[in-house]
């Protein structure tokens, strides 16, 4: 075996933690950029560190985190 090539990238995790989240309680939702910032993963955990993958509530989540403004 041989390694035919090497793509380095920087990214940047932005994660924004979520209290109350019905079934759940705390959810960490992540995003991902990447040097250019675009957006390249995007997930969602328990506060345990399990992965969430329920694209209903990722959608709530995701209205909910486009909404937030912190207090300044």
């Amino acid at each position: 075996m041989k390694v035919v090539s090497l793509t380095e990238q920087k990214i940047t995790n932005v994660r924004y933690r979520l209290e109350g989240v019905p079934d759940f309680g705390v959810v960490i939702y992540t995003d991902s950029y990447n040097e250019n910032g675009k957006i390249v993963d995007t997930f969602m955990t328990t506060e345990q560190g399990y992965t969430i993958k329920i694209p209903a509530l990722m959608d709530q989540i995701v209205d909910a985190v486009s909404s937030y403004s912190p207090a300044e």
